[in-house]
């Protein structure tokens, strides 16, 4: 199986930045500091 460890590393590397994506928008969400224009910079279409 060639290119198996290249597969493992882009899937780990995957998991990591979409729980690191999930971890900030639940974060940016839940704090009651947070700028009301902070979400309109990204809109979500």
């Amino acid at each position: 199986m060639k290119g198996s460890n290249t597969f493992r590393w882009a899937i780990a590397i995957g998991v990591v930045v979409a729980a690191a994506a999930f971890w900030f928008w639940h974060s940016r969400s839940e704090s009651p500091t947070a700028a009301p224009g902070v979400a309109a910079q990204a809109p979500h279409t």
